[in-house]
């Protein structure tokens, strides 16, 4: 999926990695080695520590730039018999095509990304809760939930054909072995005029034409085969596979919106205090705690628990399912 530069980036990356891991010879007998994508440490890190029962001076955390650089570190890892029994944890996003048959010490997202985690109904719960201070028996919790959903499935309706085309893109580039699509630079807020609690309002159609000439030097894709992909993606859970950066920027207008609803009065029952919460500095470690933890990762790390810590109930860590 990627073009010869960009493997080469992976491969210098990883063995730049790889050559840390090898140095750390004194942690390699007690504490456990975490390679990640990028800077996804900051979902992992406490849930690794708590499920693990490992302090955090145990536990060994590199970013590996990608999820290229991820496997490819677990490929040199895995070469070396020397290693066999340092324990090491490895986690991948899925994206839009997961990769199948993974060894059990990697752990893939069960969504497009750890994004996801952090936008749900129940990791926005928490976030009321928390941040807010809204209780769930309230009549202001029900209009903010209520409403929180409206959004989202508007939201939703009109980045669909984004994500549809973005992954008929990905699909070539798997054909071809080369990487071709970058969205680094591509904002999805500049193309809605409002995303706030209870009403977004699209600024610019997201249709085949818009998108093709924000990437006039991509190849053109067939209306059939976005019109599949939209059919595909409508029959999955939007909220989890759909691109999670586009889905935590949405959650990030959200809690901006309230706390300015919450500044002017209006949409509260009664101003709440001390609203401090700040989605834009740096979203994945501040809403950390709100976001969900699936079944799957609390089983992942299980693996990789301390015997002083198998009795712990992490019944309060797990994510309920959502529609």
């Amino acid at each position: 999926m990627m073009d010869v530069q960009k493997t080469r980036e992976a491969r210098s990356k990883a063995v730049v990695i790889f050559t840390k891991f090898c140095q750390s010879k004194e942690f390699h007998e007690n504490a456990l080695f975490c390679f990640y994508e990028g800077e996804d440490a900051k979902y992992y890190g406490s849930r690794v520590e708590q499920i693990t029962g490992r302090s955090c001076k145990n536990i060994v955390s590199y970013n590996c730039g990608g999820k290229a650089g991820v496997l490819k570190v677990k490929e040199l890892i895995k070469k070396k018999k020397q290693y066999e029994q340092v324990k090491t944890a490895y986690f991948i996003d899925s994206d839009f095509f997961p990769e199948k048959n993974l060894d059990k010490d990697i752990y893939q997202t069960s969504g497009y990304s750890v994004e996801n985690y952090y936008t749900s109904t129940t990791a926005f719960t928490r976030i009321l809760n928390y941040a807010f201070g809204i209780s769930c028996n309230s009549s202001d919790f029900e209009k903010c939930m209520r409403d929180y959903e409206r959004s989202m499935k508007v939201f939703h309706k009109h980045v669909l054909i984004l994500n549809a085309w973005i992954k008929a893109h990905r699909m070539k580039e798997l054909d071809i072995g080369k990487r071709r699509l970058e969205l680094s630079n591509f904002k999805i807020s500049k193309c809605f005029q409002t995303i706030s609690i209870d009403k977004v309002c699209i600024k610019q159609v997201i249709n085949k034409e818009y998108l093709e000439k924000c990437f006039p030097d991509l190849c053109m894709i067939d209306d059939t085969e976005i019109s599949r992909y939209v059919k595909e993606l409508k029959k999955t859970n939007l909220q989890q596979t759909l691109r999670g950066k586009y889905e935590i920027e949405f959650l990030r207008k959200i809690i901006d919106d309230l706390k300015i609803k919450n500044k002017n009065g209006g949409y509260f029952t009664e101003q709440k205090e001390c609203i401090k919460i700040d989605p834009n500095v740096d979203p994945l470690l501040l809403l950390g705690q709100c976001a969900d933890t699936p079944e799957n990762l609390v089983t992942y790390l299980k693996q990789f628990s301390t015997q002083n810590v198998a009795s712990v109930s992490y019944t309060h860590l797990r994510a309920h399912e959502t529609g």
